[in-house]
């Protein structure tokens, strides 16, 4: 399995969040839990770096790691690459269509990470199932990220989430 990698501009939208969320007060706490938060923007840091972060965001605005709350994280990450410049290149580039864009959710992602796999399928007029492999996320992660993606085009978001393997889920996406 590919090692998974996310870009330093992602993560610098994650320090730049907590800023705007909790002032100065929360990147000094983010630099006390992380450490260095100045990321290069376009090299791969791998997973751990991602995840060591995320961790301490997660403390500074959750207080404690729980399935809701990676839920929250998942929309926090949804709502950073949006209003990243590659996030707002992606959607301008894609428009407003949910099943074209979520067949193209490899590329999506691979705008940010590398690693992970994913497979597509079209179940349904408003339904569809998502695969990722090699995901050392948790499974809650990526469900707030769906859904937030689904709220984000406008719709009433329904996914459930099954692990099928270590490292394996499968969303069933439904919208309304």
């Amino acid at each position: 399995m590919a090692e998974s990698t996310t870009k330093g501009i992602f993560l610098n939208g994650y320090v730049n969040a907590v800023e705007k969320e909790k002032g100065p007060e929360g990147i000094a706490k983010l630099r006390k839990l992380y450490g260095d938060l100045r990321f290069s923007g376009f090299k791969d840091y791998p997973y751990e770096t991602e995840r060591k972060l995320s961790k301490a965001i997660i403390t500074i605005m959750w207080g404690k790691e729980s399935p809701d709350v990676w839920e929250k994280m998942g929309e926090f990450v949804f709502n950073i690459y949006i209003d990243n410049p590659i996030g707002k290149t992606m959607f301008s580039l894609l428009g407003r269509d949910l099943k074209k864009v979520a067949h193209t959710v490899d590329k999506i992602f691979n705008t940010v990470t590398t690693g992970y796999s994913v497979q597509v399928e079209d179940i349904g007029e408003t339904q569809l199932k998502l695969t990722l492999g090699n995901c050392p996320d948790e499974k809650e992660l990526w469900l707030g990220i769906f859904k937030t993606a689904l709220k984000h085009f406008g719709y009433e978001p329904s996914v459930s989430v099954r692990e099928l393997a270590p490292q394996q889920y499968e969303y069933v996406v439904t919208w309304a």
